[in-house]
């Protein structure tokens, strides 16, 4: 319904929100992995929340793949950069997932 529509957007638009202001690991440690889990649940709803903010999510994660400078030495550096390279390849399989969906909402939000 249309009230289940207004909420489920303001809970997106809130979650875009609060993973602008994550720190770097914590996004890519726990608001990457709730969207994971979001584009594989069993409800449609939950899926066209995905396809929402995945491509947020898949844009700060490529900054985050590119961003390190190293400082924390060269193998960590090397490590997160191979961490971020996977979910980003994650993100866009679910998100190419979500495109081919068998609930005409989800195809249409993605």
């Amino acid at each position: 319904t249309v009230e289940e529509a207004t909420v489920r957007n303001e809970a997106c638009e809130t979650a875009k929100a609060i993973a602008a202001s994550l720190p770097d690991e914590s996004y890519r440690t726990e608001y990457a992995d709730m969207l994971s889990r979001l584009s594989r649940k069993e409800w449609f709803t939950s899926r066209m929340s995905a396809a929402n903010l995945i491509a947020v999510g898949y844009e700060r994660m490529g900054l985050g793949a590119g961003g390190s400078d190293g400082d924390g030495g060269s193998g960590m550096a090397d490590e997160e950069a191979a961490t971020a390279a996977q979910q980003c390849a994650e993100h866009l399989s679910n998100f190419a997932a979500l495109c081919r969906d068998d609930a005409p909402m989800v195809r249409r939000v993605a």
